[in-house]
């Protein structure tokens, strides 16, 4: 096709077709090319001649017809003569029998209209005086500035209406060749306003804010719609208007979005008509007629957003109306699920902001002030490189520049949390810069401060909602508990940990968010990647756009930036890292929910001694080695064990400061001779130096299970260091001395399923330790051996599906003369 114009036209002539027959097998097109079809006609962005003329390629290739037939040109022509026709589909829709038949589009429309009146004139419509009054907003006679409809919590009210400059020489004049009578100015707008106002009082016109898709719901006013609202729709770049084909007769004109956006909307057209009839004696009660007429309002654009939901609607709405009583509206009733208790309903946005935060914020209705405020579903700005970023990106990733919390701004109420306020950063000058950021890169709807704490009070109540994201204060890291409200961790709370600075950043390039988290954050809440995934995925459910669709995430760890390494100091990491964020860098394709694997609430491990040793007897110097991991005493920082090429090292022990005032005393009942903690974590670093020194402890990797070896932290071989290191896993390895020169090891069964020789490797870890102790050295002791199930373990190893290569039977007991020999078959 050489005019780029016809692509258009073809294109718009499908959809209609498509929306009235869709079943006819010639109107049959793939997702991809009807949704490159809709924003050929509607979409914002301005496509290119190449990207037109591959779609109209497309569509001859999935329909040859198109292309092909006879008639196509003269179809063509004739659906852009009505096209330019005051922008409507003047003749309604055409019979899709005719043109099933080859018969022209002329002749389709003639066929559909034999039984009409006489085609309206569009250059002198005919009005009454209820067209008339919608006639000034669809006109632009009339406008309403932002603001000057204001709902009071029970109705709206009009506070302002102005004269368009370019109609005010002509506005009189309009107005009385179609309703004589008016003399002033003052009188027109007085009419108006009680028309106004009549629609308002029916109470039948009115549904909640939350039924009207986002795409129309932008451009109300606050509160929920109304009479007076819904009429307001009219001045959204003429979205609808209708003129008189007759006596009592309409020719109701309308934009697809409405009827796809609004439930009952013929309903509500027929039920404001009759309202509006009513203010005059000689239209008052009496029958009427509506023929409903799709429109291409292409003015509308700047108010209502792109929408492919909602057709069925379309499909479903009319031809024709006739009118004999005042209309009943029906509106939907969602299922919703029973309040929990009292008044709190879980669905409602309401029901997780105090009345101080309503109070704070001027908030007259809730729910409807935070649609209203909403950005979610607003255009973004694409950057330099044509990424654009959305609401999920903005409201996790720029919330800590932005907003700070106090303990006393989420208040937990049992089971669920309620925002109590949202305070601004504590530097002013700096928040400026970033409401010039955020227009930069979102989006120029950003209106003020204010709306953004909005907006960050809708996000938070929507991850709220989400019980999923519920994580139990007990298996959080106490500095991590420490910055969050009472109560478990919820989608509220886990909010108020992102506005910790450095705990994430959110970028967004396409369909991939490229997610940076605080290391130590993400060790010590559990599955805090997923929980980060988890809440990406519900603010997207806010976006009609976004709603349901997968995406990708590639996150990373940097603690650089943030205060929780120094908050974080003397706190054993709880959680490793999940297998997919190790090593080289990948993307997580998200299609679903993601799911929260939480473990259990950690209690005391069956099999465990006492943390003396058993019966609270004297621990020596092995067992006193391994218990000061075993009992969390001491643990490593993040890479504490490095690999080093040849043999692994040690550095960044870390003193747990839960246990650190009673370090020195536990070391002292049994090693004497510490005076503080310096030196506890001196003499332990000694005897991990020495077992490293042991060739006979090494394992290499291919001999490790695999996914035993992907779960470990330290990259390298399995040496005598790094096999002491299990016992800070969950107690993986524990060690007691029931008697001298006897020990009992208490182990994890996937160790000696997947390493091989586990038993010999242990029993030479005792030779080994012993021989750094004169008392000890070179003399036999005896070693039992008991399997447990620790659930802190669960954390760190994961579940095997077979023993490996080598694997050894438990020996039950041991009798250790000399230093075990350890083969690798």
């Amino acid at each position: 096709m050489e005019d780029i114009r016809e692509v258009v036209e073809s294109a718009r002539l499908l959809l209609m077709l498509m929306l009235v027959d869709e079943d006819n097998p010639k109107l049959q097109f793939s997702e991809e090319t009807s949704a490159e079809m809709v924003e050929a006609v509607v979409g914002e962005e301005e496509l290119s001649d190449e990207r037109l003329n591959a779609l109209f390629e497309a569509m001859v290739a999935e329909q040859p017809w198109v292309g092909d037939d006879a008639n196509w040109e003269e179809n063509l022509e004739a659906l852009v003569q009505h096209v330019k026709q005051d922008r409507t589909w003047a003749k309604g829709l055409p019979d899709m029998e005719v043109l099933e038949n080859g018969g022209s589009l002329e002749e389709a429309y003639r066929r559909a209209n034999e039984s009409e009146v006489t085609e309206p004139d569009y250059d002198e419509p005919r009005l009454d005086a209820p067209a008339l009054m919608i006639a000034l907003l669809a006109g632009d006679w009339l406008y309403f500035d932002e603001d000057e409809i204001v709902w009071n919590g029970k109705r709206h009210e009009m506070q302002g209406i102005h004269i368009s400059e370019a109609g005010v020489e002509n506005l009189l004049d309009f107005v009385n060749s179609h309703v004589p009578g008016f003399e002033s100015f003052e009188d027109l707008v007085a009419r108006f306003a009680s028309y106004m106002n009549l629609l308002e009082q029916d109470e039948a016109l009115t549904m909640p804010r939350s039924m009207v898709a986002p795409a129309v719901r932008k451009a109300l006013p606050p509160g929920p719609l109304t009479g007076m609202t819904f009429a307001s729709l009219a001045g959204c770049g003429g979205a609808f208007w209708f003129t008189l084909e007759g006596e009592n007769e309409y020719l109701f004109s309308y934009d697809l979005r409405l009827a796809a956006t609004i439930p009952s909307f013929s309903s509500l057209v027929a039920r404001m008509i009759w309202d509006l009839r009513q203010a005059d004696d000689s239209s008052k009660g009496k029958p009427f007629q509506i023929r409903f007429n799709l429109v291409d309002v292409v003015e509308a654009n700047e108010y209502f957003s792109h929408t492919q939901t909602g057709l069925e609607r379309v499909r479903e709405m009319p031809r024709r109306m006739v009118v004999e009583e005042r209309p009943v509206v029906s509106l939907p009733q969602p299922a919703k699920k029973p309040a929990k208790k009292g008044q709190f309903d879980p669905e409602k946005l309401s029901s997780y902001f105090t009345e101080k935060f309503v109070q704070t914020f001027g908030l007259e209705d809730v729910d409807a002030d935070l649609e209203q405020a909403s950005l979610a579903n607003v255009q973004m700005r694409p950057d330099d490189q044509g990424n654009v970023r959305d609401f999920a990106d903005m409201m996790i990733g720029r919330i800590h520049p932005i907003v700070e919390f106090r303990k006393r701004d989420v208040l937990w109420r049992g089971d669920h949390h309620e925002l109590n306020d949202v305070n601004l950063c504590s530097a002013q000058p700096f928040i400026s810069d970033q409401l010039r950021f955020l227009r930069k890169d979102f989006t120029e709807e950003i209106k003020d401060l204010r709306q953004m704490q909005l907006n960050f009070a809708q996000a938070m109540a929507t991850l709220e909602m989400d019980e999923d994201l519920v994580v139990p204060r007990e298996l959080v890291s106490p500095f991590v508990s420490a910055v969050l409200p009472d109560g478990p961790i919820t989608g509220m709370s886990l909010a108020v940990l992102f506005a910790q600075r450095g705990v994430i950043s959110v970028f967004k390039y396409g369909d991939r968010y490229s997610v940076t988290v605080d290391p130590y954050v993400c060790r010590a809440v559990p599955s805090f990647p997923a929980l980060v995934m988890r809440a990406i995925w519900d603010l997207r459910q806010l976006s009609d756009e976004l709603r349901s669709k997968p995406f990708k995430v590639e996150m990373m760890t940097d603690g650089r930036l943030g205060t929780m390494e120094t908050r974080s100091r003397g706190v054993k990491p709880l959680y490793p890292y999940p297998d997919w964020m190790k090593g080289a860098r990948r993307a997580i394709t998200v299609k679903e929910p993601p799911v929260i694997e939480l473990p259990e609430v950690p209690g005391e491990p069956e099999g465990q001694a006492c943390e003396d040793g058993a019966d609270g007897a004297r621990l020596d110097v092995p067992a006193f080695v391994i218990a000061l991991m075993a009992q969390d005493w001491l643990f490593f920082r993040e890479d504490g064990i490095k690999w080093a090429g040849t043999r692994h090292t040690v550095s960044g022990i870390q003193v747990n400061v839960e246990k650190k005032d009673k370090l020195v005393s536990f070391a002292n009942k049994h090693v004497k001779g510490f005076k503080n903690e310096k030196e506890v974590v001196k003499y332990f670093e000694s005897f991990l130096k020495g077992l490293e020194k042991d060739k006979g402890l090494l394992v290499p990797e291919k001999w490790i299970a695999k996914p035993l070896r992907a779960g470990l932290p330290y990259s390298g071989r399995l040496t005598g260091m790094v096999l002491a290191s299990f016992a800070s896993y969950g107690a993986a390895i524990s060690v007691s001395t029931p008697a001298k020169n006897e020990y009992e090891v208490t182990y994890d069964g996937r160790l000696a399923a997947g390493i091989p020789s586990f038993f010999n490797l242990v029993a030479r870890m005792l030779w080994g330790l012993r021989e750094m102790v004169d008392s000890s050295k070179g003399r036999p002791f005896k070693v039992s051996f008991r399997e447990v199930n620790h659930a802190a373990t669960d954390i760190y190893l994961p579940q095997l599906d077979a023993p490996v290569k080598g694997a050894q039977p438990c020996p039950g007991t041991m009798e250790v003369k000399e230093l075990p020999e350890i083969v690798l078959e």
